[in-house]
C-alpha cells in the first residue's frame, strides 16, 4: 500500500505537515531537505532542496515509490528518446573512449534512472494512482544556492542570491551564516553592526533601523559610481577626511543596473561637525569609469582589426584601467569557457 493511501485525502489537506508524513526519513536525510518560514510570506512554509535530482526523488517518494532513483526529465525531453540517446552515447563512448570511466558511469546511471522512471510511471498507471506533485502542497520550493536557514533562529529562511538589480544582501556573519530580518529587529546585533561596518566601504544591510542605531545621513544628494560620465564618486576620501577629525562614518549602498548610489551616515552627536567636513571632500575617484570603458573599447576594436581572419575566434577583454587584452582563441577553448 502506498503511504498516501494511509491518509484520508478527503479529511487531510496536502500541506507541509502532510508532506513530511509522506516523506521517508531516508530521502529526507539523503538530500538534506530543509524547511522554514517563507522569506516573502512568514505565514507560509518553504522547503529548500539541494538539486533538481532531489526534487525528482522526493516527488517519487511521496507517492510511495521504493524502486530506486528515477531520472529527471525536463518538459522538452521525452522518456524513450532520452533512453535511446543515452544508450547510443554509452555505446560510442565504450568503443571510442573506453578509459573515460566518469562518462561511462554517468551514462550508465542515467540509463538506470530512465528505466526506473519508466517502471515508476507504469506502476502508477497499472495501479490507477493519481500522482501527487510537490506543487500540490501549500508551500513554496527553493534551492540552497539561493536560500539558507537563518543562523540565529533556525526558523526563518533568508534569500541569499540576488533576484533583481536593486537586491541587497542580508546580514552575513562570518563562520555562522545569514540572519533574517526578524532576528535583526530584536536589536541584539546593533552593536555588532556599528563595530563591523564602521569606517569601511561596505553597506549596512538595509534591514537595520538606522535611527535605532543612532545614525543620521549627512549628504543631501546620494553619491554615485557607475558606467556613465559623472558617476565617479569614491567613498575612500570621505573616510580619510572625516576619520582624520575623529569622526566615524557608515555607508548605505543602493545598487541599480548601471551604477550604485551611496549615502554617508554618522552618529547624531557628530552630525554638525561631519556635515561641515563633508562639504570640503573631493570624492572624485581619480579616473572616469565611463572614460576608461570608452578607451578600452576603442583599444579592443583597434587591436582586433589587426588580428588575422579565419585563424580562430577573436577575443577581447576590456580592463577597468582603460586598456584591452586581445587575442585569438580556439573553438575548443571558447566552448569550454575562456579563463582569462
Amino acid at each position: 500500500m502506498r503511504q498516501i493511501d494511509v491518509l484520508d485525502k478527503e479529511d487531510r489537506e496536502l500541506n507541509s505537515e502532510t508532506f513530511y508524513q509522506l516523506l521517508p526519513e531516508e530521502i529526507h536525510s539523503r538530500y538534506h531537505i530543509q524547511s522554514g518560514k517563507d522569506p516573502y510570506d512568514r505565514s507560509k512554509d518553504m522547503v529548500i532542496f539541494d538539486s533538481w535530482e532531489a526534487v525528482t526523488q522526493v516527488n517519487a517518494a511521496i507517492n510511495g515509490w521504493i524502486g530506486g532513483n528515477v531520472a529527471n526529465l525536463w518538459p522538452s525531453e521525452e522518456l524513450n528518446n532520452e533512453l535511446n540517446k543515452a544508450e547510443g552515447e554509452l555505446e560510442i563512448t565504450r568503443r571510442e573512449n573506453p578509459d573515460h570511466f566518469g562518462t561511462i558511469c554517468r551514462l550508465e546511471r542515467r540509463i538506470k534512472e530512465l528505466i526506473n522512471l519508466s517502471a515508476y510511471k507504469r506502476w502508477m498507471h497499472e495501479n490507477g494512482f493519481e500522482e501527487i506533485s510537490i506543487s500540490n502542497f501549500d508551500f513554496d520550493c527553493g534551492f540552497n544556492d539561493e536560500y539558507e536557514m537563518c543562523c540565529s533562529c533556525y526558523v526563518n529562511i533568508v534569500r541569499t542570491k540576488q533576484d533583481s538589480y536593486s537586491w541587497t544582501a542580508p546580514l552575513f556573519i562570518d563562520c555562522e551564516g545569514f540572519v533574517c530580518e526578524e532576528c535583526v529587529d530584536t536589536g541584539e546585533l546593533d552593536e555588532y553592526i556599528l563595530d563591523e561596518y564602521k569606517n569601511v566601504v561596505k553597506s549596512i544591510p538595509d534591514e537595520f533601523d538606522l535611527d535605532r542605531l543612532g545614525l543620521v545621513k549627512i549628504n543631501e544628494e546620494s553619491y554615485q559610481n557607475g558606467l556613465h560620465y559623472g558617476m565617479d564618486d569614491s567613498p575612500e576620501p570621505i573616510i580619510e577626511k572625516l576619520n582624520a577629525q575623529d569622526v566615524d562614518i557608515w555607508f548605505m549602498i543602493w545598487p541599480s543596473q548601471f551604477n550604485v548610489d551611496f549615502d554617508v551616515y554618522v552618529k547624531k552627536e557628530d552630525e554638525e561637525k561631519a556635515t561641515t567636513l563633508l562639504k570640503t571632500v573631493d570624492t572624485y575617484q581619480g579616473y572616469s569609469t565611463a572614460g576608461n570603458n570608452e578607451r578600452a573599447l576603442k583599444e579592443a576594436k583597434d587591436k582586433m582589426s589587426k588580428l588575422p581572419d579565419n585563424t580562430g575566434i577573436k577575443y577581447a577583454k576590456c580592463n577597468s584601467d582603460g586598456t584591452a587584452d586581445v587575442r585569438l582563441v580556439s573553438q575548443e577553448e571558447f566552448v569550454k569557457g575562456i579563463k582569462k
